[in-house]
């Protein structure tokens, strides 16, 4: 049996695709600000006990 164009698998595929992307609106900033602040942390000797 061959396989026509337009196939169920074909429909899925494109159904499976995200509708639209999720953009961060601060580009990541505050996840960046959050992890420096960690990073910090572990590096003031009072944090390591």
């Amino acid at each position: 049996m061959e396989l026509s164009p337009g196939t169920d698998d074909e429909a899925a595929n494109i159904a499976s695709l995200p509708k639209s992307i999720y953009k961060d609106p601060d580009d990541g900033r505050q996840r960046f600000l959050l992890e420096l602040e960690f990073v910090q942390c572990l590096a003031n000797p009072t944090y390591i006990h």
